[in-house]
Order: structure tokens, then sequence, then C-alpha cells
């Protein structure tokens, strides 16, 4: 795994990951936050800071998954909590085995790969008359 470079990943490579437990989700939206990806840990960006960093430090350092960050568009709040935790995690944890991504466009890239699952999934139904 990388660990010197956050990365970035697409809601469906996400979506994969989560399903088979390789990824936790951190959502770094504020007063935008209105629900998110299930299973989500909300940690607020206004208040993001050593407390959080460690807490996500000792709960996912020795374990070989994605701690993936995002906001609502993944362009300022999500990235700059990922390059945080990362720093955090060379710093304190230099062994550590996690890898430190951002969702690619967000929870807006989200919500539209979602609408458009659901959408292949009702076209898949039977019609019924």
């Amino acid at each position: 795994m990388n660990r010197r470079a956050v990365l970035g990943i697409t809601p469906r490579v996400l979506q994969q990951e989560l399903d088979e437990n390789k990824a936790v989700v951190v959502d770094v939206r504020d007063d935008d936050f209105d629900g998110g990806i299930p299973s989500c840990i909300h940690k607020p960006s206004e208040v993001f800071g050593v407390t959080d960093l460690e807490e996500l430090a000792e709960a996912y350092v020795g374990r070989p998954i994605s701690v993936v960050f995002y906001c609502m568009l993944s362009q300022s709040r999500g990235p700059n909590a990922a390059r945080t935790f990362l720093t955090h995690l060379q710093k304190k944890y230099p062994e550590f085995e996690c890898s430190v991504k951002v969702l690619n466009g967000g929870w807006a890239a989200w919500a539209e790969w979602e609408a458009e699952q659901e959408a292949t999934e009702q076209s898949k139904r039977p019609v019924q008359e």
C-alpha cells in the first residue's frame, strides 16, 4: 500500500472495499451533513483535531484497510483531513498498515453513483402488470 500519498478512490471501488470490509469511511462535512454513506464516521472538519486523529489511528493503524475521507465534493475539507491524517500516521505510526484515500467527487459523486445503481437495478426488475 502507498504510505506516502493520499490516493483517490471512485464510488464503485469504495463500495467493493466496503462490501469486503476493507474500508472505513470518514465524512468531514459540517452543517451540510444530512446523512452519508452507510456506516460512515462523522467527524466535522470544523472540529477535526488531535483527538479525532488519535481515535482513527488507534482503530485502524494496524489494519490493511483504506481510511477514506470525503466532504460534499472532496475538493477541500476531505482532502485536507486526509492529508492531516496521513501526516499524523507518518510522524507517530511510521509502520502503519492502512492506506489513506479521498472519495473522488465526494458525497455528490457517491449520491449520483448510488442513484445510477438503483436505476439499473430497477430496470432489471420484471414489469408488474
